[in-house]
């Protein structure tokens, strides 16, 4: 059923009302409702992620405007147990939040957050911190990094789905080329089968090439674009 779903960690975070759009393929009348209910709830930012151009264009004629296309590839992890690779990757320790952290402020430019310019950069970068950080907190989550935290990779359990989710992964400048991108991928899908899952799946962004292209040598293949478009109140 289409409607809005108010997003309290979102709210929370930045400060006021936030809310997404439930459903991906909208018509005239249903974007309307959305939009008259968002206004009533008081509603802030409405997200909306479309799943096909049709929504996307009629969205935008109500004052949405896009912000991302999202990826969304997956891989079965049959047989994948045992990955190696040259550098070695562990689960990352309090002592190196700060530099995984510096990381994360100097990488994720490409987000959603960072191309609405409603949402300021600071606050883009604080997003991602906060990613961090519930990667190392949460109980569902494993943050892995390298012994000198020039990358890494946070990994969401998802039992209930037989799926791992690579929620967010990065190195440093410095470390493009090495093979650490690589060797976080073979550790996180080491850790997704030993907990018992069966499949790994990665988001990115359609302009993130490079992302791409490490996913698919690893064996991942789309799953399904989808449209990602913000719609601001006052």
């Amino acid at each position: 059923m289409t409607g809005i779903a108010d997003l309290a960690w979102d709210s929370s975070f930045f400060g006021f009302p936030i809310a997404r759009v439930t459903g991906g393929v909208l018509t005239s009348d249903q974007l309307d409702d959305v939009v008259a209910q968002s206004r009533k709830r008081g509603v802030r930012c409405l997200y909306l992620l479309a799943e096909d151009d049709r929504t996307s264009l009629l969205a935008q004629e109500r004052d949405f405007r896009m912000c991302d296309v999202r990826i969304t590839l997956d891989r079965r992890l049959d047989g994948v147990c045992g990955e190696r690779a040259q550098i070695a990757i562990g689960r990352a320790c309090p002592e190196q939040r700060q530099p995984l952290d510096q990381c994360v402020r100097e990488r994720f430019e490409a987000s959603r957050f960072f191309t609405d310019p409603r949402f300021s950069n600071d606050q883009a970068r604080d997003l991602f911190s906060a990613f961090l950080e519930r990667g190392f907190d949460a109980g569902d989550r494993v943050t892995l990094t390298d012994a000198d935290a020039r990358g890494f990779v946070i990994c969401h359990m998802q039992p209930e789905r037989g799926t791992g989710s690579i929620e967010l992964i990065g190195v440093v400048a410095s470390a493009e080329g090495t093979g650490l991108a690589e060797a976080l991928m073979h550790a996180a899908h080491n850790e997704f089968i030993a907990a018992g899952l069966g499949r790994s799946e990665v988001v990115t962004q359609a302009r993130n090439v490079s992302a791409q292209r490490l996913y698919q040598r690893l064996g991942y293949r789309t799953r399904e674009s989808a449209l990602w478009l913000h719609r601001w109140f006052a």
